[in-house]
């Protein structure tokens, strides 16, 4: 990851989690670059990021 994340950054990621709970989707920005966050299932995890390379990125992995 090319950032150092923050609280702040958690907190936008938990959002977006919500979002896709609640929603399937999520309106919400990249605060770094601006461009969309999104969520992308892989296998029995996920991975949040925006759509820029090396910019903000969760990866949660399955069992």
């Amino acid at each position: 990851m090319g950032i150092k994340m923050n609280q702040k950054d958690f907190d936008l990621l938990d959002a977006v989690l919500e979002d896709y709970e609640k929603n399937g989707k999520t309106d919400k920005v990249c605060p770094y670059c601006g461009t969309p966050i999104v969520k992308k299932v892989v296998g029995m995890g996920y991975s949040i990021n925006c759509q820029t390379p090396d910019c903000l990125r969760e990866n949660c992995r399955g069992i």
